[in-house]
């Protein structure tokens, strides 16, 4: 049964669970060449995103049970081939295919290689986000000249968090970079995988005071009551400023929080606003 007779089938009268039951049983009826073929035939003709994802689970287990394939080979080279020639939104089907092959370990390198450069050197961020994806399964290492390249050009917090987990040197050669990426909140442990030379140090401490503060709180670094209140008079206003307050406790300034007049009533602080422990690393 070709592909194109299960989506007419599938789509005539009514949806139900059991029709979508059938729908993926007949799937797995299907031979691994003719779930190529079909899937090929769904991303140039099919949006649903169920349908994409059960047919890409078929092709997965074949691979899995069965070893890679020269169709498969053919197959991945016209979803790659297609998905530069498309547009943004008809590519990322293709995109999220290509990442789902990516991760085999069956995959020959030269194609796992050509999918994540063409991933990560897209200007659109959906299509990296995918590329960043694979590198939950496949090992990192063999891509830090591209994730460097990805980030130096883009500055993605997602790709400097790759890099801060699986290649800190990279962050070594490009510290002041750090400070243009946007999401403060989530990228400040990002810092302390990175070897903090006094030099650094400094060049932290001018770029953004609280990122410093939070490092001399995780490292053990000494600030004074005074160093505390030069950066709260710089930061108090500061969506951070939380943050702030809670790196000055560790740091144990008892004398500079107890002195501090905090007007409640029309204080911008909301609570304390502790990078979220997902997203710590090495800390």
């Amino acid at each position: 049964m070709v592909y194109r007779e299960l989506i007419e089938q599938f789509h005539s009268g009514r949806h139900t669970k059991l029709k979508w039951a059938r729908f993926r049983a007949l799937i797995y009826c299907l031979s691994p060449l003719e779930t190529s073929r079909c899937l090929l035939d769904m991303l140039s003709a099919e949006a649903d995103i169920y349908v994409r994802n059960a047919l890409t689970q078929k092709l997965l287990d074949d691979i899995l049970t069965g070893g890679w394939q020269p169709y498969h080979e053919t197959m991945s080279r016209q979803i790659l081939a297609a998905y530069h020639r498309l547009p943004l939104a008809e590519s990322l089907p293709h995109g999220y295919v290509m990442g789902q092959i990516a991760i085999l370990e069956s995959v020959p390198q030269m194609l796992r290689h050509d999918i994540v450069r063409a991933l990560l050197s897209s200007d659109y961020a959906s299509r990296r986000q995918l590329g960043y994806q694979v590198f939950d399964e496949v090992e990192v290492t063999d891509f830090t000249a591209e994730l460097e390249t990805a980030w130096l050009k883009y500055g993605d917090t997602a790709c400097a968090r790759l890099i801060a987990k699986f290649a800190p040197k990279i962050l070594e050669r490009n510290f002041t970079s750090l400070f243009d990426l946007q999401d403060k909140q989530t990228i400040i442990p990002l810092f302390l995988n990175v070897d903090l030379t006094t030099e650094r140090l400094t060049a932290l401490l001018r770029a953004d005071g609280i990122t410093f503060a939070y490092i001399c709180a995780k490292k053990g670094l000494h600030l004074t009551d005074n160093d505390a209140a030069a950066l709260w008079q710089q930061y108090a206003q500061d969506k951070r400023a939380g943050l702030l307050l809670w790196c000055f406790g560790r740091l144990k300034l008892q004398a500079f929080l107890t002195s501090l007049q905090l007007d409640i009533k029309h204080s911008t602080i909301q609570k304390l606003q502790v990078p979220k422990k997902s997203h710590r690393l090495n800390v």
